[in-house]
């Protein structure tokens, strides 16, 4: 950086929001420095976490997982499912049961596959999975199922975990919001 190095744009960040009474805002160093001085003096002037190059998109995800919350209600446009299926709330209210009673089931073998390093079975289960989330045009869901589906297809499981952490948070508020709406309709 042409002014400040990190350490000193990190201790002005959190000097700012100190005598501004702001809340933290996560600091993530991503550097080329992997050593022990290096993440001493990047912890000293608070920085949060400690990235070193070359870096794997699956590490920085990890990282960035931490610090950024899933939504609280389900990303869902049910207008736009209205659409697709004329208006059919019937039909509608049938997808939502479905949904309800066989996607936790499909979570469960997700979850499976991950833990025994089953990628290519990984693969095909969020492909499927996506395919289902993806009709009530959940947004959020479906990202992080084609994350899961590419990182099975790379046999790159490292971050998977993690993935399905959020995944369920998100699949549950979903869940939640089709028992509300067949309960109100």
């Amino acid at each position: 950086m042409p002014i400040w190095d990190g350490y000193k744009a990190a201790g002005e960040i959190i000097k700012f929001e100190q005598e501004n009474s702001l809340s933290h805002t996560p600091i993530i160093a991503l550097t080329a420095h992997d050593d022990v001085d290096s993440k001493l003096a990047s912890k000293e002037v608070g920085i949060d976490e400690f990235i070193t190059k070359p870096f794997k998109w699956e590490e920085v995800y990890k990282v960035l997982s931490k610090y950024v919350k899933p939504q609280q209600s389900a990303s869902l446009d049910i207008d736009a499912m209205l659409k697709t299926i004329n208006n059919n709330k019937v039909l509608l209210l049938k997808l939502m049961k479905y949904f309800i009673e066989n996607v936790p089931r499909e979570m469960e073998n997700l979850e499976s596959f991950s833990q025994n390093g089953d990628a290519d079975s990984l693969k095909k289960a969020a492909h499927k999975l996506k395919s289902d989330v993806s009709n009530f045009r959940a947004g959020k869901a479906t990202g992080v199922l084609r994350e899961i589906e590419r990182l099975g297809g790379a046999k790159q499981l490292d971050a998977v975990p993690d993935l399905i952490t959020e995944l369920k948070s998100e699949i549950n508020n979903i869940i939640q919001y089709f028992k509300d709406y067949i309960e109100k309709n």
